[in-house]
């Protein structure tokens, strides 16, 4: 951020504020303490280093130094297309933000004019039509950007050396496309990211969260309202909403002097209105840097302004710190004052929509930082009478102001434990969730395996595992739902009704690993509603038989496949009410206390896989005792069902629950059915308790209850 800042003419302090700021912006300090398992810091860090050596190539005569600045910002960029998906538009986001000759501004304004027609078209539909809008006009900014900006004088030799910075990255791109389109669904998530309309009318009302829409507002607050998203680089708590004013004067002060500094950053910005605005506030981590040097020539040039005004020689530095500090307010966050004692996660919410008090407190503080600069040599502010040999009030005042600016990310992770009453466990849970123990244990808990790391783990909201595990991972959470992505594609079947095409998958791709959420994790009820009971394998790993159940602590549960056998039989068996359900197969990690007048034992089976015509007969005999009755009872069942006609579990009732408690000793299931050759085939499951002779399921203040764990296992 220093060199990128001095290389564009500006002063060493203004350089160094730059620096400051960059380092408390609240991005940066959640990238290290949050995201450190993400590949942002990785495209941060390529993003920023390709438009330094970019500049210092565009600068530099010609000779070998040019040869070594074009080969560093070719690496750089390669890397930006290696960290992460949006890291693809790095290279446009270079090629349009830096000085060219009139040649490469026709291109630039080109490159400007037909992404925005795409973004534009997808977010009007897709967003909101007031998004649409503002691309369109932060778009006829950039391309006034461009055209106003110096021109380079014509260079056969410059444009070479450019062709081959942007080849490289290129090839990257498109070997990484070709390997990605032979995983199946990746073209159809890909062009509906960004090409295809997920709808067909215009969207006229803003789709962002709500209350309680999720359980953390600490990535995705932004889009609580349409200005809070609309403005994020500007008033979001992530990029310190306090700096607002001064980010605009450093807008205005470097327009023609500075246009590939905004071009960086507004352009990058308009793209991710485009395709990522309902994503994480995250994805704008590479324009941390030029968002941060803006600042800093907003801050100087008020500097300047007074100094114009009446002809003193303020420097500014006591009035920086205390703005640069006032970031801080946004770390937990702070403001608005009236919901600091909310959970953590709400105040996010908050500060996002109770858009009139942010704004208020951003206003008194900016008028606190206008009347320091303005008052600094009245009141002895500037660095030369502060720090002089005389000991004062004014040296406290700037020793306690750096003391914030460099302390408070430690002071805030030590007041975040005392609030806790420095409980490490509870401390993980609530703030540095992915760092905690039990986490680790899982992670132990898969090295030990020691399976080969092209085996996949399928996970939910697992984010990191990737990383510490050093095995690929699918999780069903950090793709947004595969039924709600460009993933929904017959080819992968997860959300299909049908175990035998899950296990083909899990068979072609190596998909060996399994991951499933225990009742203490805190997404727990989230998974139990998105995920359980819509995607049918986490309860069919239970299946002991296909399964094998390796570790569990008070937050995860992790099994391994035994074998990928075409399946026929009973995906699950459960104890089912009205208003509560709970599957029985082993350690199913769900209690059930069902008050309703009725409830029953029912078994989901998967009949798809049967090469049949005619119908299927299927015999379930249920063996049970009644607290009131010792004696062994059964329930048979006898059905004679068609072969279903799309993927779908068949649904069976085993009993009635009495109004007693019930005890279940064991379950017989046999498929009968005539195969297309005429030969009979006979198909049985017997299931039996995990652990003792029963499965139970107790009768207590007229409701029956079932703990959740330990029920069935096949043999």
């Amino acid at each position: 951020c220093y060199k990128i800042a001095k290389s564009m003419g500006l002063s060493q302090k203004t350089s160094l504020f730059a620096s400051i700021a960059f380092l408390a912006t609240p991005l940066t300090y959640f990238l290290i303490y949050e995201y450190t398992y993400y590949q942002e810091i990785y495209i941060l860090f390529f993003t920023t280093a390709a438009f330094y050596y970019y500049k210092r190539f565009l600068g530099t005569e010609e000779g070998k130094e040019q040869f070594y600045f074009a080969f560093l910002t070719s690496l750089s960029l390669g890397g930006c297309s290696l960290s992460k998906l949006s890291g693809f538009i790095i290279p446009l986001v270079l090629f349009v933000a830096m000085p060219s000759d009139r040649i490469g501004k026709i291109l630039r304004g080109l490159i400007i004019t037909g992404l925005t027609i795409q973004l534009i078209r997808k977010s009007v539909f897709d967003i909101y039509l007031g998004t649409g809008i503002l691309i369109g006009l932060l778009a006829v900014y950039c391309i006034y950007l461009v055209f106003s900006s110096r021109s380079l004088e014509f260079s056969a030799r410059r444009w070479i050396y450019t062709a081959g910075i942007f080849a490289f990255p290129v090839i990257v791109v498109v070997l990484w496309i070709f390997y990605m389109l032979t995983i199946p669904g990746v073209q159809n998530y890909l062009t509906d990211l960004f090409v295809s309309l997920k709808f067909s009318q215009v969207s006229l009302s803003w789709p962002g969260i709500e209350l309680p829409g999720t359980l953390t507002y600490l990535e995705n607050a932004h889009t609580a309202s349409f200005f809070s998203s609309s403005f994020s680089i500007l008033v979001a708590a992530m990029f310190a909403g306090t700096w607002l004013i001064f980010k605009l004067f450093g807008f205005i002060s470097s327009n023609k002097k500075y246009n590939d500094l905004l071009l960086w950053a507004i352009f990058f910005f308009i793209i991710w209105q485009g395709f990522f605005a309902m994503n994480s506030v995250r994805y704008l981590t590479p324009i941390i840097v030029p968002l941060a040097i803006t600042f800093a020539i907003g801050f100087e040039s008020v500097v300047q302004f007074f100094n114009k005004r009446d002809g003193k020689e303020r420097d500014g530095l006591l009035s920086y710190l205390f703005i640069t500090a006032s970031a801080y307010l946004f770390l937990y966050p702070i403001i608005p004052l009236e919901t600091v004692f909310l959970n953590f996660h709400l105040r996010w919410y908050y500060a996002h929509t109770r858009l009139l008090s942010l704004l208020g407190y951003i206003l008194l503080i900016n008028l606190i930082t206008f009347f320091l600069i303005w008052k600094e040599k009245n009141f002895k502010l500037s660095f030369s009478q502060i720090y002089n040999k005389k000991f004062s009030a004014r040296k406290i005042l700037s020793g306690s102001l750096i003391f914030i600016v460099i302390a408070v990310p430690f002071a805030g992770q030590i007041s975040l434990l005392a609030s806790v009453g420095f409980n490490l466990k509870d401390f993980e849970s609530t703030y540095s969730y992915d760092y905690r123990g039990s986490y680790q244990e899982l992670i132990d808990a898969i090295n030990r395996l020691g399976f080969s790391d092209n085996q996949i783990i399928l996970s939910i909201n697992t984010p990191g595992l990737g990383y510490y595990s050093s095995q690929p991972i699918i999780d069903l959470y950090m793709i947004g739902f595969l039924s709600d992505t460009g993933l929904y594609d017959a080819s992968v079947p997860l959300w299909t009704s049908n175990v035998s095409k899950n296990l083909n998958f899990f068979d072609k791709y190596d998909v060996t690993m399994f991951v499933a959420l225990n009742s203490s994790h805190n997404w727990y009820n989230a998974y139990l509603e998105d995920i359980y009971w819509d995607y049918f394998i986490f309860r069919f790993i239970h299946n002991n038989d296909y399964f094998t159940f390796r570790f569990t602590n008070d937050e995860f549960l992790l099994f391994t496949i035994n074998k990928f056998d075409d399946f026929i039989g009973p995906v699950d068996v459960l104890v089912k009410g009205n208003s509560s359900q709970s599957s029985l197969l082993a350690y199913a990690p769900l209690a059930a206390n069902i008050s309703d007048d009725t409830a029953s034992i029912e078994t989901l089976l998967d009949l798809t896989g049967i090469s049949t015509n005619l119908p299927i007969s299927i015999d379930i005999s249920t063996k049970y005792t009644l607290s009131s009755n010792g004696s062994l009872l059964s329930a048979n069942n006898l059905e004679i069902l068609p072969k279903p006609t799309e993927e779908i579990f068949s649904p069976i009732t085993l009993l009635s629950l009495p109004q007693q408690t019930i005890f279940i000793h064991d379950i017989s299931i046999e498929i009968s059915y005539e195969d297309l050759y005429g030969f009979p085939q006979i198909v049985t499951h017997h299931l039996v308790p995990i652990v003792g002779n029963s499965v139970n399921i107790t009768w207590i203040n007229n409701s029956w209850f079932y703990d959740g764990y330990y029920g069935f296992q096949f043999i």
